[in-house]
């Protein structure tokens, strides 16, 4: 099982959690757009502040299913994956992190 983490407004949390996540598109790396959620293999804890508060939510999913999705080469540091919403709606366990949890986590991660 592989954690991965998800960095969402506080507004987008209660929908998040009662009705799944929603595909969106992200083609600012790329040429072209790709739908899905978007994922990093640790907390962004530099995105957690500020007026615009976000809520990180941890994910778990297994490195089979995550093979297909991992975007190489994204930079800064951490893996990043682009899963369809279905995916990971239909085999994931949530939980939303505090953004105390987030810093720590972030913290151990870079050492």
């Amino acid at each position: 099982m592989t954690t991965l983490y998800h960095l969402t407004a506080r507004k987008n949390l209660r929908r998040i959690l009662s009705e799944g996540f929603r595909d969106s598109l992200a083609g600012h790396r790329t040429r072209s757009g790709y739908a899905g959620v978007r994922f990093s293999d640790r907390p962004v804890p530099d995105d957690v502040d500020g007026p615009f508060a976000a809520v990180e939510i941890e994910v778990m999913l297994s490195d089979q299913e995550l093979s297909d999705f991992e975007w190489v080469g994204a930079g800064a540091g951490r893996r990043e994956f682009l899963i369809p919403a279905d995916r990971v709606n239909d085999h994931c366990l949530l939980h939303v992190i505090s953004e105390a949890e987030a810093h720590a986590l972030a913290g151990r991660a870079s050492l």
